[in-house]
């Protein structure tokens, strides 16, 4: 019985092994089963988490978009603000005389506070950088500032004033106009602060005294701001024996200038005899047989006749009396030799009937008009049928450019000279500036091709471009230059 029951226990021994022998365990059925049971549930675990994902980002979407939301009613409420701050202020400051140093102390000059009266509340470089560093957006400020514009009503109280002068809250045109880095200064420019010296010491009449004039002023450092520089050039002009009555008696003359020369060479001009143009020259049309012929010039206006002398001259040239010579003025009274009408540019009216004149100078004028569009349709309006228009302009593009800025400093010299119709400007300087940032930030400058197809869309066919000989020891910074047009049969 024993040795049966050893022989049992030896033949299960002998299975074991052929078992292990053969890699075979008796849990691999169950370690099988487990193992897929794991992977369906890791499965629907990653599903779950997908799900949940998915819905968290269109959580994180619709936050986004509700912060969105909270920008623009916080930036509309910041607006809002300074709108009324600057109310506020111009209320204040209608009841409280500010108070500034207005003396010739050139060490210390009075920093710019422009009346709150000229802003209006429009984006500037300034807002969209705060946007930026507050939402972490580039470009957020201008997104905002075109949604909310979108979404207001049109304010049809706003003066046409104001609309002219948008430009002058935005702080990029000021710091520009007031920026002494070198890529923007005249100051640091030899070219054009040596040009802008001459023009300045010629109103005076001081061209042999300039240096002398300036030289402890330190005009090349940057001390001071770009404007407050011309200020305390200007002054120091002021200060010279006999320059106020130079300046008044410049402006105040009884004779025609260059003007007049110039364009009469216009009438004299043939291919035989080129000469007579002096430092002028005919950029295009190449070839050109004439320029103009005085001959069928019944009626002459100029636009902008000023003192009215170069007008008269003109006039007389092409044989014309009182009666046809017609001189638009609207701040100084001029000589009695020309018939004076009202001419407004800023809303571009002619005080004279349909088809009354068959020549039309306008010289450096047209980039002053806000509404140019309706002023050329009133100059084709006066105008008769193959009647001609000679404009003198800058040959400039509308940008920050040196070009730009400097004939902008040529008009803030008139302003704060007290020239024309600034000649009753406050001695505030303060005033002064704030005039200056006003008008020159309502200039559109144009590049000969762009007059030129500005006044092709109107009926004018080019009759000839004439400019200045480019001269290395006179350069003319102001790129003047002259367009004579014809008008097409109406």
């Amino acid at each position: 019985m024993a040795s049966s029951r050893n022989l049992r226990r030896m033949k299960d021994l002998t299975d074991v092994s052929k078992m292990e022998s053969s890699n075979f365990h008796p849990t691999s059925l169950c370690s099988d089963r487990v193992s897929i049971d794991g992977n369906q549930q890791l499965s629907q675990r990653l599903k779950t988490l997908e799900d949940f994902c998915q819905k968290q980002n269109i959580h994180i979407q619709e936050c986004n978009k509700k912060i969105e939301k909270f920008e623009k009613q916080i930036q509309e409420l910041e607006d809002k603000v300074i709108e009324l701050q600057q109310c506020s202020s111009y209320k204040k400051e209608s009841q409280i005389e500010q108070t500034v140093q207005t003396n010739n102390d050139i060490s210390n000059p009075p920093t710019l506070q422009l009346r709150p009266a000229y802003f209006l509340r429009v984006r500037n470089e300034t807002k969209d950088e705060a946007t930026i560093k507050r939402t972490g957006k580039k470009g957020a400020a201008g997104e905002l500032e075109g949604n909310r514009k979108s979404s207001q009503p049109e304010k049809s109280k706003v003066c046409f004033e104001e609309e002219r002068f948008s430009r002058l809250s935005n702080d990029a045109f000021i710091q520009w106009m007031d920026s002494r880095q070198e890529k923007d200064s005249l100051w640091a420019n030899q070219l054009y602060r040596r040009c802008l010296l001459s023009y300045i010491a010629r109103m005076y009449n001081q061209q042999s005294n300039t240096w002398r004039i300036v030289k402890h002023l330190r005009i090349e450092s940057d001390e001071y701001k770009e404007l407050d520089q011309l200020q305390m050039v200007i002054q120091e002009f002021n200060k010279q024996p006999g320059a106020k009555e130079s300046l008044k008696e410049l402006y105040t003359q009884t004779h025609a200038d260059c003007r007049f020369v110039e364009i009469k060479t216009f009438f004299e001009y043939t291919t035989a005899n080129p000469s007579v143009l002096g430092n002028l020259r005919v950029l295009e049309p190449l070839g050109v047989d004439e320029i103009l012929s005085r001959y069928g010039i019944k009626a002459y206006l100029d636009l902008e006749c000023r003192n009215g002398f170069n007008a008269a001259e003109i006039g007389d040239y092409l044989h014309l009396g009182k009666a046809d010579i017609f001189g638009g003025n609207q701040h100084n009274q001029c000589t009695d030799r020309i018939t004076c009408i009202h001419v407004d540019l800023k809303e571009s009216t002619i005080d004279l009937v349909d088809n009354r004149v068959d020549l039309i100078t306008c010289l450096v004028i047209l980039h002053r008009v806000p509404k140019i569009d309706s002023m050329l349709t009133e100059l084709v309006r006066v105008l008769r049928p193959n009647g001609y228009l000679i404009i003198r302009e800058h040959n400039c593009k509308q940008e920050y450019s040196l070009t730009a800025k400097y004939l902008n400093f040529v008009q803030a010299v008139v302003i704060c000279a007290g020239i024309g119709e600034y000649s009753t400007m406050s001695a505030d300087w303060n005033e002064q500036k704030a005039e200056v940032i006003k008008y020159t930030s309502s200039i559109h400058y144009r590049t000969r091709e762009e007059w030129g197809e500005k006044l092709k869309k109107f009926g004018f066919n080019l009759r000839a471009i004439v400019s200045y000989d480019s001269d290395m020891n006179q350069p003319n910074p102001q790129k003047l230059f002259y367009g004579i047009y014809q008008l097409n049969t109406k």
